[in-house]
């Protein structure tokens, strides 16, 4: 992505699949309901972004025919900026779904009522960069500059709160677009991005790694959990063996890119992504090293801790994102995630311990 027109061709070719994809599901028969002879059961998926790094993985399940395996006809819809995941799911448009966990929480406050299937990090992937030359390593060093944030970011704001710093009179905040532009013509001194993506983006503009700082949340105990698998909660009541079967076969095909990157890779180009093949091998190894090895904390891919969704929860509350504490064991539906482990298995590695990046730039 060594400039922002992938971006933008990248947002056009999903959006033009988004359109097929909704003109075609009454053809496709993507609704939740058995096939002909009852054989397999026909699911849709809804992306919650662009065909990218964050969720390969699900298209490895379906291209590799691990979804088929399990009795699932899964077929999948490409998001975008007119997509809203939630809100698709919600209305039995699409059966499942994978989103930052703050997404599912600000959909249910709203009205919706979704459960979370499985956890696939408990890592953060966003970052703050800038230049090392500006000497910006913690929050402490923030006041008094420009900053380019993403609104749904609800990090930024609890490292505010945190370190005692006010959001209008202590820094200069920008909404930033979708591209490092500003960052990389001098106009942020610290900008967002995706440690799979923006960052990416900044190196491949001129600025090696070396020469710049690169803040993670986690660092300062105010990260929110961010991909995890999700249904609608009517459905997945009445239907919880389809859950488990969409959950297994997701987690093993996010075990297959873990050591195949290169290859799924490949696949964000067959479900619309035009970003070079090379930067986009560069996004999804970059994207292992926040799915792999599995954070100790979590011990598996997909296993659901109370104690971090109240933490994600807390900080929306504490920024008032959401109005009211959600229900946290009602949330969390493990017993669809423990039937997908069975389903799966010893086969599948769900822990990663053995996981080595490839050594590649963007």
């Amino acid at each position: 992505m060594k400039s922002s027109r992938y971006l933008g061709l990248a947002l056009v070719g999903a959006l033009a699949l988004s359109a097929a994809s909704a003109c075609s599901s009454d053809d496709d028969n993507d609704t939740a309901s058995s096939a002909g002879s009852g054989s397999t059961t026909n699911v849709k998926m809804v992306l919650s972004w662009l065909p990218g790094a964050d969720n390969v993985g699900f298209l490895a399940a379906k291209e590799l025919g691990y979804y088929e395996d399990l009795g699932l006809n899964v077929s999948i819809q490409a998001g975008g900026p007119d997509v809203n995941a939630q809100q698709l799911v919600g209305s039995g448009a699409a059966q499942f779904s994978a989103d930052a966990f703050t997404n599912v929480l600000t959909a249910n406050d709203a009205g919706t009522e979704l459960v979370s299937l499985a956890q696939l990090t408990e890592r953060s992937a966003i970052r703050l960069v800038s230049r090392k030359e500006d000497n910006i390593t913690s929050p402490d060093d923030w006041k008094g500059k420009k900053v380019g944030i993403f609104s749904s970011v609800n990090s930024f704001y609890a490292s505010l709160a945190k370190h005692g710093l006010d959001q209008d009179s202590d820094l200069t905040l920008v909404e930033q677009g979708a591209d490092m532009s500003a960052f990389l013509s001098g106009e942020l001194d610290m900008a967002s991005g995706y440690a799979y993506n923006e960052v990416g983006q900044v190196i491949a503009g001129g600025v090696p790694e070396s020469d710049l700082n690169v803040y993670s949340y986690e660092a300062d105990d105010t990260a929110t959990l961010e991909m995890q698998i999700f249904g609608e909660a009517g459905y997945v009541k009445k239907n919880p063996e389809t859950a488990a079967k969409f959950v297994a076969g997701s987690l093993k095909g996010w075990a297959y890119c873990r050591d195949n990157a290169a290859e799924c890779a490949k696949l964000a180009g067959k479900y619309g992504s035009v970003t070079p093949v090379e930067f986009m091998t560069w996004s999804v190894n970059e994207y292992n090293k926040v799915l792999w090895p599995v954070a100790e904390s979590q011990g598996e891919m997909g296993v659901m801790h109370p104690d971090k969704f109240e933490a994600t929860a807390k900080i929306l509350l504490d920024n008032d994102v959401i109005k009211t504490a959600p229900d946290v064991d009602a949330l969390i539906q493990d017993d669809v995630y423990q039937s997908a482990v069975k389903l799966l298995g010893s086969d599948v590695d769900l822990v990663g311990a053995s996981f080595t990046p490839l050594d590649i730039e963007p």
